[in-house]
């Protein structure tokens, strides 16, 4: 019989005083010690009532404990937890373990639907029989959501009607998005100050978001999106952006900034972004600091147009201001031309720098990403109030550019500047036109990987990697590679 009491470590004496408390509160449980007999003989059990369980986050919200009344007569109780948030296909987290105390731990994934079943078993030394139904209760990781909006809406004329609540100034406020079904952005759809999270519950079958000629989403606070799919290709505007007018509430309301703060992230995940023709974030030419960009487990297509503005730019362009910290991860972004093109991959004011906008550090980040025909003739990044200062942190692992950056792209990434101490690098590939990057002075790990990754059709937007260096490191977007059998 498998035993799972979890106990939280604290000071000796609260450590021996929830021990005890946990032992007395299971004590129905059959034991061969005369003390722990139950009275309960012969009976055929009930599991425990939907309205008994408990569900409880811990505080860091990376476990869930569900617990129960002891149910007298039993020998323990069998439990499953499952992942639901695709209900066509359930994950096991839990499968039919046996419980021999009244509580379960359980790993807590963000936004994640979850069901726990569990069922009495009898103990059979007292002639009980185990229960004849299961109890299922349904929880969920997911943050309530303000409202479902539904399919079809144009999400421009649904929140230019929208009265955001007083109440929730400055809360994160999410609104759900059907699984699977189409929405349309018709203006320039600006959140302003409002924190605003859009979503789909459903990861495996996101929401589609159609910008028309001219559309855009803006905001001048944090904002989150995930699980959605974005076709922008009828649109020249930025994919993303800030606000062209921003709420004077944010006003260098940092110690000494000079910037309008937006303090927080925005945060994109498990997205799709189809046919950019432009920037894909822009911050609209005014004086902003963004505290956090990161984008996480998402897809960039560019295509790029002499309309979308893009030359002489950048694809993450910081005209006035600056992002504290980027960090782009298990992301690919890629181009379909190089006949127009952006001149850098990120660009920042001049003048950018942590402690004029009131932060003791900032940081640009790549990890597990694949990049392929970005800004090919022209350079990866330029900011060079980061460079060289040691208040400035580097990281990039286990990325692979592909005719990206003209051959430069360890050295554009950390400014211009070599030997730097607040620099991670390790396990990238630097390939451009056959051939591999020197980075003597700037990515000096010595894990360079200098093989063709050999994508499977990377004009079609396929990165599968064949190549064997990588795979055996798994570098590069993981979606990319092959699932690990555990």
């Amino acid at each position: 019989m498998k035993k799972r009491h979890s106990l939280i470590k604290m000071s000796g004496g609260a450590y021996i005083a929830l021990f005890s408390l946990f032992a007395v509160s299971c004590a129905d449980v059959y034991d061969d010690d005369e003390s722990f007999s139950s009275d309960v003989r012969g009976e055929t059990l009930q599991s425990p009532s939907i309205d008994d369980i408990t569900v409880t986050p811990s505080t860091d919200g990376t476990i869930t404990t569900l617990a129960w009344p002891v149910v007298h007569g039993a020998a323990g109780y069998e439990c499953s937890v499952y992942d639901v948030t695709n209900p066509d296909v359930p994950v096991a987290v839990v499968e039919k373990d046996t419980i021999d105390g009244c509580s379960l731990d359980v790993t807590r994934a963000e936004d994640t639907d979850y069901k726990f079943y569990i069922r009495t078993i009898g103990n059979t030394k007292l002639s009980n029989k185990d229960a004849e139904t299961t109890t299922e209760i349904a929880y969920t990781s997911f943050v309530a959501s303000v409202a479902e909006i539904p399919e079809n809406t144009d999400l421009y004329q649904y929140f230019q009607e929208y009265q955001f609540p007083e109440e929730n100034a400055g809360e994160m406020m999410p609104f759900d998005l059907v699984a699977g079904a189409q929405y349309t952005v018709s203006g320039v759809l600006d959140f302003g100050n409002h924190n605003v999270t859009l979503r789909c519950r459903n990861k495996a079958n996101p929401s589609t978001i159609t910008y028309s000629e001219g559309s855009t989403i803006r905001t001048s606070a944090p904002m989150t999106l995930k699980n959605i799919n974005f076709d922008c290709s009828a649109s020249t505007k930025e994919a993303l952006g800030l606000s062209e007018t921003p709420d004077e509430s944010i006003n260098s309301v940092l110690p000494n900034s000079q910037f309008y703060n937006i303090q927080g992230a925005i945060y994109i995940t498990n997205c799709n972004f189809k046919g950019v023709q432009g920037r894909f974030f822009y911050d609209n030419d005014v004086k902003y600091c963004l505290e956090t960009l990161l984008i996480d487990n998402t897809i960039v297509e560019f295509t790029p147009t002499d309309e979308g503005g893009i030359n002489g730019n950048a694809y993450i362009h910081l005209k006035q201001g600056f992002i504290n910290t980027l960090n782009t991860k298990n992301s690919t972004f890629y181009s379909t031309t190089t006949s127009v093109e952006g001149k850098y991959f990120i660009q920042y004011t001049n003048s950018c720098r942590c402690d004029r906008a009131g932060y003791a550090r900032n940081a640009v980040m790549h990890s597990n990403c694949t990049f392929y025909n970005i800004v090919k003739a022209g350079q990866w990044a330029n900011y060079s109030g980061f460079a060289g200062r040691n208040t400035s942190d580097w990281v990039m692992t286990n990325n692979i550019f592909v005719d990206s950056g003209s051959k430069q792209i360890a050295r554009r990434f950390l400014g211009g500047r070599q030997n730097q101490p607040t620099a991670t690098f390790g396990n990238n590939t630097y390939m451009f036109d056959g051939e591999y990057e020197n980075t003597e002075g700037y990515d000096a790990s010595g894990t360079n990987i200098e093989e063709d990754p050999m994508f499977a059709n990377p004009a079609n937007g396929d990165f599968t990697v064949s190549g064997a260096a990588q795979l055996e490191r798994r570098t590069g977007d993981p979606r990319w590679l092959p699932t690990v059998e555990e």
